[in-house]
């Protein structure tokens, strides 16, 4: 029984499951008309049309007519009167879709999927090997790693043709090669350029893990080298500037002055942050002191909707994680302070779009894998105890705490995996 619920045996049934779900969402879930099994929670279709229509104008028209920037609106039919660039968000997502259906011959997003589910299964494989690297209880790493694939958060995410799955990775991949840098006491230098270069492609790819990164940058300098103005920073601060200057000069080729470019990005930048303009951005208002204020409560319910264990009893294991961490290593813990930080980082500093966009939770992922192993271990200890004592009013506060964490897994994890995933056409009429 022990060797049929070995380690191997139980990550081998979660590659199964997770990927069962992937596979048949990209063979049966359209992009089109996809509704809540593509939605802002479950994948992002607003932004994967986007990238579909760039995929369709760079298949039709070549990566230079835009200056490689994506055109948004384009029905494939060979007419491109009309037609602007999109200039407000970096363009790689919609370059490498472009590549892949050259590559492919096709714009089929069931076969240009494929790119995406084969880097998904590379990132399955190394959430085990970042968590099992890193943590020193490997149970904790082990549990931590099979929560994460088997969320919301690894599972419809894992076929996104847009941003989502290139910064998620890209994040993780930074984190651990800076981690190495680090505990290897900073004798690989290549490893410093190596995030150099991740830092100014995934500034290319999207803006959002700009500030994630920079936090996890300066916190991991202060954590190893009790000073933030260090040979480290200074030249990893320099990579998203220059991950941003290549994408500027895109806009500047398009619009052929720097004034215009600069004035365009600056009108973009507003209205992410202090929402101005209210007719223009997404929440068709300006930003209020009740909108600040409410971002736990935000926080709160979003992570019911894309990790297995919701927010509240989240909130209690990341508190009994860190503080078990904290017992084993200091630097560790400090680690898991700074990626809290970061997760946090990109609803203070682009407010308007945190709130609108219900996926920059996913900003949490790191964060919520450390600790969640560390977490749950701890609880199960506090639970054992606490039933083997002869307090009646503890055992029931744990049965309904445990109760909670299980219907809000069946309702809003499990359930839609089945009605978005395993059986779609059933719930979706014909």
């Amino acid at each position: 029984m022990d060797r049929f619920f070995s380690k191997k045996n139980i990550l081998i049934a979660a590659f199964i499951f997770s990927f069962s779900i992937v596979i048949i969402r990209i063979i049966s879930v359209p992009l089109l008309n996809s509704g809540k099994a593509r939605d802002s929670i479950h994948g992002d279709s607003y932004s994967d049309i986007n990238t579909y229509s760039a995929m369709r104008y760079f298949y039709d028209f070549g990566f230079g007519k835009s200056y490689l920037l994506p055109v948004h609106g384009y029905k494939g039919d060979g007419n491109s009167a009309n037609m602007g660039a999109y200039t407000h968000y970096p363009a790689l997502p919609d370059i490498l879709a472009g590549s892949y259906a050259r590559i492919l011959h096709t714009t089929d997003t069931r076969w240009v999927r494929i790119f995406p589910l084969l880097i998904s299964i590379g990132f399955f494989f190394f959430i085990v090997h970042f968590f099992q690297t890193l943590l020193p209880d490997k149970n904790a790493a082990f549990i931590g790693a099979l929560v994460l694939v088997l969320s919301n958060y690894f599972i419809f995410w894992a076929d996104n043709l847009h941003k989502h799955l290139y910064e998620e990775i890209l994040k993780w991949v930074y984190v651990y090669l800076l981690f190495l840098y680090y505990r290897e006491d900073r004798k690989n230098k290549w490893l410093i350029v190596l995030c150099s270069l991740i830092f100014i492609l995934v500034t290319n790819i999207s803006f959002e893990p700009v500030t994630y990164l920079a936090i996890v940058t300066v916190g991991m300098s202060w954590i190893y080298k009790r000073n933030i103005f260090t040979f480290e920073t200074i030249l990893l601060g320099f990579a998203p500037v220059i991950g941003f200057g290549l994408h500027f000069y895109q806009n500047i080729l398009y619009f052929g002055s720097v004034d215009l470019a600069l004035a365009d990005m600056t009108h973009a930048a507003a209205l992410r942050t202090t929402g101005i303009e209210s007719v223009q951005n997404e929440m068709k208002r300006n930003l209020t002191f009740l909108d600040y204020i409410s971002i736990p409560y935000y926080w709160s319910f979003r992570i019911e909707r894309l990790f297995l264990i919701p927010g509240p009893a989240f909130f209690f294991f990341a508190y009994l994680g860190l503080k078990e961490i904290r017992k084993v290593n200091q630097q560790l813990f400090g680690l898991g302070i700074v990626l809290l930080i970061a997760s946090l980082s990109w609803n203070i500093f682009m407010t308007q779009h945190w709130l609108v966009h219900t996926f920059t939770t996913k900003h949490l992922g790191l964060f919520y894998g450390f600790v969640i192993g560390y977490g749950l271990l701890s609880y199960y200890d506090l639970v054992k105890k606490d039933w083997a004592s002869n307090v009646v009013f503890k055992k029931i506060l744990h049965v309904i705490f445990i109760g909670y964490i299980l219907v809000m897994a069946l309702s809003q994890q499990l359930f839609d995996y089945f009605r978005y995933g395993f059986f779609y056409s059933l719930y979706t009429p014909s």
